[in-house]
């Protein structure tokens, strides 16, 4: 049986305080998990990010680098940001997983990451392209097995139906630190003026016991829930 690791790398869990410039995407937090299994090693990764713009933007491109020190560890794309088009002043999630394959066949090591960054540059799109919100709250539930469910409810309170909704859950530690997020878009649902939903997302034990180890308990969730009047 295959030996899993665990680590939580705190040290990434950080808040730039760099001013924000006009014309950029901006980093605010990032976070990754490690998990490692014999000869291959996941990274997940994740961060939040800001509009600084007026503008709505969509990701044109973007890169994730992790550091060990001065060595690189691994450069990847970046796949997506959620939700895809972002409205001036908003935030958005980016998520992304890292795979290290051993090279000689070995149990692979949990490499010490000291720093993850990002390249990102952006698309700026017309006014009609950006989102609408809806209400939205969600509930942590801790099941007997330690996995969490976030249990969401969004409601639109518009006078039209909200198709192919995006919902980004995200959750933070009692000093404000991200640790997680994710994201899916309901494509062709749609929820009715005047009506709600429930959308839940599912959160393992292993990466609930993780946090616990590193007394970074997950003690707020923000739910973020938008629907664009045109689907790509």
């Amino acid at each position: 049986m295959k030996k899993v690791g665990m680590i939580l790398c705190l040290l990434l869990t950080v808040f730039f305080t760099a001013a924000l410039a006009d014309g950029e995407l901006s980093v605010t937090q990032t976070a990754c998990s490690i998990v490692s299994s014999g000869e291959t090693c996941f990274i997940y990764c994740y961060a939040q990010v800001h509009n600084n713009t007026s503008q709505v933007v969509s990701l044109h491109q973007g890169t994730l680098t992790l550091m060990e020190g001065n060595t690189l560890i691994a450069a990847e794309d970046v796949g997506r940001m959620w939700p895809a088009f972002l409205n001036g002043g908003m935030d958005g999630f980016l998520f992304d997983v890292v795979t290290l394959e051993s090279e000689n066949g070995e149990p692979i090591n949990a490499p010490g990451i000291t720093a993850v960054n990002y390249d990102l540059s952006i698309l700026p799109r017309d006014a009609g392209s950006g989102n609408f919100y809806l209400d939205s709250t969600g509930e942590i539930t801790e099941h007997e097995h330690g996995a969490l469910d976030v249990e969401c409810y969004i409601e639109n309170h518009g006078e039209g139906t909200a198709w192919s909704p995006t919902v980004t859950c995200s959750l933070y530690t009692s000093g404000g630190s991200m640790i997680y997020a994710d994201a899916i878009t309901l494509d062709d649902v749609g929820v009715l003026a005047g009506e709600g939903m429930g959308v839940r997302f599912h959160i393992s034990s292993i990466l609930n016991a993780q946090w616990h180890d590193y007394g970074a308990y997950p003690a707020e969730v923000r739910i973020q829930a938008t629907y664009r009047d045109e689907q790509d």
